[in-house]
C-alpha cells in the first residue's frame, strides 16, 4: 500500500510540526437578553444566539494534554450570563462590544470574534445578526 506524499506523518509537539493557528469557537449559545429598541422589544428579554471565535496565543506545551497549556474556556459562559443578567441593552453592537471586551482581557486570548444574532425579531428571516472582530 503506497502512502499518499502529501499527508504528514507527525504528529502535534514532534519537529516539523507547526501550528498555524489554535481557535476556541463557542457556537450558539443562547441567551435571554434585554435588548432592542423597536416598541416591541422593550420591557421584555429576548433570545439572542451568540458565536464566539476566540483565536489563542501560540504558548509553549502545544501538543500537552494538560488544561494549564490552553484558555479554559468556561469563563465565557459564565461572564456571559452575567453581563446579559446585569445589563439592558439598546443595540448588539454594544453587547458584541462587551462581550469583545470580556474575551480579550482573558490572558491567552489574542483576538475574537464575536457574532450576536436576534432570531425572533423578524418572522421573514432566520434573525438579524452582528458581527465583530478585534485583535490585542
Amino acid at each position: 500500500m503506497n502512502t499518499p506524499t502529501n499527508i504528514p506523518t507527525h504528529t502535534p509537539g514532534t519537529p516539523g510540526f507547526t501550528i498555524r493557528h489554535r481557535k476556541v469557537i463557542l457556537k450558539q449559545f443562547t441567551v435571554d437578553c434585554e435588548i432592542g429598541i423597536h416598541t416591541f422589544e422593550q420591557g421584555k428579554t429576548q433570545r439572542v444566539t451568540l458565536d464566539i471565535e476566540l483565536e489563542l496565543a501560540p504558548i509553549a506545551g502545544t501538543g500537552s494534554d494538560d488544561i494549564d497549556h490552553t484558555v479554559d474556556y468556561d469563563f465565557l459562559r459564565e461572564d456571559i450570563f452575567k453581563l446579559v443578567a446585569d445589563t439592558k441593552f439598546n443595540l448588539q453592537e454594544r453587547l458584541c462590544e462587551e462581550i469583545i471586551a470580556i474575551c480579550l482581557n482573558k490572558p491567552g486570548i489574542k483576538a475574537a470574534t464575536v457574532r450576536s444574532c436576534k432570531p425572533d425579531v423578524y418572522p421573514d428571516c432566520d434573525g438579524i445578526c452582528y458581527e465583530i472582530s478585534a485583535i490585542k
